[in-house]
């Protein structure tokens, strides 16, 4: 079976965050985030830089933060409530 998994350049993936989740990051922040670290998982395909829905799905759930009602709430936040099931 083959893997018909849609590959996002780095463009597409902040349109795709932005569109599906109105999510904003800029191109150049990925840019960084692949240097530095703590971005999405990435691919390569000679010099260019790819991304799946999944990996950047990922990425920008583990980046949210529980639901706050002031800035304060900011300490409590880091623990997500668990999924429902």
């Amino acid at each position: 079976m083959t893997d018909t998994t849609k590959h996002l350049d780095q463009i597409a993936a902040c349109e795709f965050l932005d569109e599906n989740f109105g999510l904003k990051v800029a191109p150049k922040s990925l840019q960084k985030a692949r240097c530095i670290g703590g971005g999405p998982e990435f691919i390569r395909f000679g010099t260019r830089v790819y991304y799946t829905p999944d990996a950047l799905l990922a990425w920008a759930n583990a980046r949210l933060t529980a639901p706050m009602r002031s800035t304060s709430d900011n300490e409590k936040s880091t623990v997500k409530p668990a999924a429902p099931e």
